[in-house]
């Protein structure tokens, strides 16, 4: 939303703006060109007021910018803040917060009040000033053309026609003020724009990024160090070897960095120490598209497009029918998609069919299988589903596993014995792997986890 009105204010200025704004100025000094012509010593006395003019403009220029920059800003927060609002309104109707919500939102209303409204008083200065410079103006010509009358040195018709082509003058100048709202938040709202096209990755990128033409599938952390916060860390010289075809889980409580070290694999962040290495190379020298391809990663929020089922499977894809029909399968949609009106070519998201959390999740499987890609990364794959549903993703699970290098972060017992390796994370390092049989045997972290599981299931 926040977007989308910058794009407009910036539509609207150089569709309607720029075009007027030029046609002022080229008015603005032919008039003053043609009344030096007219009359010189009326037009110098007139050109008196001209650095009063740009005064106030440089003025106004100054002040409107800050106005509409802190309008946009607080505009932003409005809109955000409903925006969170209405779509937890829910739990704010559960917990009765919808007074404390008010209330709140009522504050951020009032301080974009207050900020508009200063923009109004900044305008209501800038434009009875260029009105206020009009009347003197005016008025100085009248006295001192009617003295040149008088002593016979101007003709009346000289006067009239010069205050005639004065009106003219000032014309352009109360346009070019009725206009210059829109040009202050038009550039306000460009500020923000390139601030977001001018925000650069803070990953370095190799000069020649490499892309095997092949990928086995191991994997290495080697005492990988890493920090959000640098007062924080979060892994702490954590050394992980996954070989080629190994599925190896990663549990632990909460914070203990499960997260974290899928982040390093797909390279959105690198560690601050160590290196994460694939097939020997380091991410650091693959091309990041490369290699975000090679890895399936299935989330437990899943991003739906308002889009058709197929697009949303394929993505940036194209398959035969014959193939993606396959891939529902494997993924267990199938049933789902046949009880669709229009088949895959249903739309779903905003403005379609909306689909239940384990139909997500089943669709996220589907997106992996359509991109085959060498590595899997499961987070909480299995969470916030009904027994139904978790039954269809463990055999999603199972045909998604086959054949591929696989890291899983799940807390239920089926997905974990699934695994070849168990991990056992705790505070940024690993306390325990193996197997789920020897884990449970060494009375550990891992044993009183899945206790703690059991106990609440």
């Amino acid at each position: 939303t926040r977007l989308t009105n910058d794009i407009q204010n910036m539509n609207e200025m150089f569709t309607s703006v720029i075009v007027t704004l030029f046609n002022d100025f080229i008015r603005f000094g032919g008039i003053l060109v043609l009344l030096f012509w007219m009359n010189w010593q009326l037009a110098l006395v007139l050109s008196l007021f001209i650095p009063l003019i740009l005064l106030n403009m440089t003025w106004f220029n100054r002040m409107a910018r800050e106005a509409f920059r802190a309008i946009r800003t607080h505009l932003a927060r409005i809109n955000a803040f409903l925006q969170e609002s209405l779509s937890g309104m829910a739990v704010i109707q559960l917990f009765l917060r919808e007074g404390d919500t008010g209330l709140r939102f009522a504050a951020i209303n009032q301080t974009f009040f207050e900020k508009a409204l200063h923009q109004i008083k900044i305008y209501g200065v800038f434009m009875p000033f260029i009105e206020t410079l009009n009347i003197f103006s005016n008025g100085l010509i009248i006295w001192y053309g009617g003295s040149e009358i008088l002593k016979g040195r101007m003709t009346i018709g000289m006067l009239v026609a010069f205050l005639s082509y004065m009106r003219l003058f000032f014309q352009p100048m109360r346009e070019l003020s009725q206009k210059y709202s829109i040009v202050q938040s038009a550039m306000a709202s460009a500020e923000r724009l390139f601030q977001l096209l001018d925000t650069r990755s803070g990953l370095s990128l190799p000069a020649s990024p490499l892309r095997p033409a092949a990928v086995k599938g191991a994997l290495v952390l080697d005492r990988v160090s890493f920090a959000y916060d640098p007062e924080q860390p979060i892994i702490r010289e954590l050394s992980l070897v996954v070989a080629p075809g190994e599925t190896v889980a990663i549990v632990g409580p909460t914070g203990a960095g499960k997260t974290t070290i899928i982040n390093l694999l797909e390279r959105f962040y690198d560690p601050g120490q160590g290196s994460v290495r694939l097939d020997g190379t380091e991410l650091s020298r693959l091309d990041p598209d490369w290699l975000r391809r090679q890895i399936g990663l299935v989330m437990q929020e899943v991003y739906i497009m308002p889009a058709t089922l197929r697009e949303n499977v394929l993505l940036d894809r194209e398959l035969p029918d014959a193939d993606l029909a396959r891939i529902l399968r494997d993924s267990q949609l199938a049933e789902t998609v046949a009880r669709l009106p229009q088949g895959w070519d249903t739309p779903i998201g905003e403005g379609g069919i909306e689909l239940s959390t384990g139909q997500r999740q089943l669709l996220a499987f589907a997106r992996v299988l359509a991109r085959d890609p060498r590595i899997l990364v499961l987070d909480e794959a299995t969470a916030n589903v009904d027994t139904e549903t978790e039954r269809k993703i463990e055999q999603a699970i199972g045909t998604a596993l086959a054949g591929r290098t696989s890291l899983v972060i799940a807390h239920r017992l089926s997905t974990i014995r699934r695994a070849d390796r168990i991990i056992v994370m705790d505070k940024g390092r690993i306390a325990e792997q193996g197997t789920h049989d020897q884990l449970m045997a060494r009375a550990g972290l891992y044993r009183h986890l899945q206790q703690l599981q059991m106990s609440n299931g």
